[in-house]
């Protein structure tokens, strides 16, 4: 039988479980308001400059919320 102190480690997940939350929270956001400005733009409520405006937005918050062990270069 294992001790308890060896379990936890086992079982540990590489980052807290609170940052996994978060960049899924993120991820998930994200996809969603990607989803509306495709919309806009299908539907031509946008044009093709605010699209790439607002996608360069997104990329940024995604970048900025993402943790820095999970940026690639």
């Amino acid at each position: 039988m294992r001790s308890s102190a060896t379990q936890s480690v086992a079982i540990a997940p590489s980052r807290p479980p609170a940052a996994s939350f978060w960049t899924c929270a993120t991820a998930a956001r994200s996809a969603a308001a990607r989803g509306v400005i495709l919309d806009l733009r299908d539907r031509g409520e946008i044009g093709d400059d605010a699209f790439f405006r607002l996608e360069e937005e997104l990329e940024g918050t995604e970048l900025s919320a993402t943790p820095r062990d999970e940026v690639v270069p």
